[in-house]
Parts: C-alpha cells; structure tokens; sequence
C-alpha cells in the first residue's frame, strides 16, 4: 500500500478523490480499493485475473475507456499525472 499513499501525497488527494486504473486485480485494483480509492479494472489477458473480479468499481476494456468514465465520475477531474 505504500505506493499508493506515496502517489496520493504527491498529489495532494485524499484518497476518495484519486482513481486507480490497473490490469492487475491482486497489485492494483483489490489494495486501491481498500483504501478507499474508486477502481478501474483494463480487463484483458486472464494472466493478471487471480483476484476478485467484483472489487473493481468498473471493468473496462482500455484505458481511453477508463478515462472517459473517469470524467463522468461526481468529483472527478481528470489529471494526467506521469509516474
């Protein structure tokens, strides 16, 4: 989880403002959600699916579509951030 609290702080998100958009159910979505973060599962390749797929608040297909759904969101702005 320290990644995640180190990208929020750099931010200056809490994190019910920030989103996470990931392939990987187990390293991305599942500890995102636990802390609070809304999830954006890109479901693809079955190698990254050992996980529950119900924890992602929304599976999309590619991240131009996580994006879009990103702006939809109530509260959401959406900032390109590079890592």
């Amino acid at each position: 989880h320290a990644i995640f609290h180190l990208a929020l702080g750099d931010l200056g998100v809490l994190p019910h403002q920030a989103a996470m958009i990931g392939d990987s159910l187990t390293n991305d979505i599942m500890p995102a959600k636990e802390l609070g973060l809304t999830t954006f599962w890109i479901r693809g390749d079955r190698v990254f699916g050992k996980g529950d797929e119900g924890a992602a608040d929304h599976v999309v297909t590619c991240l131009e579509e996580a994006l879009e759904l990103c702006g939809q969101e109530p509260g959401f702005e959406v900032r390109r951030e590079a890592p």
